[in-house]
């Protein structure tokens, strides 16, 4: 039995005893020797895509709402390798992993919603800005119809 060191001898010395008197065998010898040693420069590589978002859905990312209305935010995919996954955050808290998210304002505030975006090469992410307003939080309006305590 030949090890592997001895195979690169006996090829090296059939080659060069029949370069000698003849160069019939170097030409097959060098081909078949390229398809033994290069078997990895016939593997396909693809580059991966990381995933990316186009149209956030809402102008600026930022709405203001009232107490008891919503909003759907629904950004459109701008490309990436599949399989994704899809997280929605609000204020750091995940609420869902759908592709669209519909936010019902309950309570006043400022709040921050996230849209991640991710696969295995990479992630995207955009954030909103959801304001809420209270009551009366821009002031009010007292009409007095008459003119009290004149005749």
């Amino acid at each position: 039995m030949i090890n592997a060191a001895c195979n690169k001898q006996v090829l090296f010395i059939i080659i060069y005893t029949n370069m000698k008197h003849s160069f019939k065998l170097l030409i097959p010898a060098i081909i078949i020797a390229s398809f033994v040693f290069m078997p990895s420069c016939t593997k396909k590589y693809e580059a991966s895509v990381d995933p990316s978002i186009g149209n956030s859905g809402l102008p600026g990312n930022t709405t203001t709402l009232d107490v008891g209305q919503s909003v759907v935010l629904k950004p459109e995919l701008g490309g990436g390798d599949r399989p994704i996954t899809i997280i929605w955050k609000r204020d750091g808290q995940i609420v869902s992993q759908d592709f669209t998210y519909t936010f019902t304002a309950t309570v006043y505030g400022e709040y921050k919603v996230q849209y991640l975006v991710q696969n295995a090469s990479g992630s995207a992410t955009v954030e909103y800005t959801i304001i809420v307003k209270a009551p009366y939080q821009d002031g009010f309006f007292l009409f007095n119809e008459g003119w009290f305590g004149h005749n």
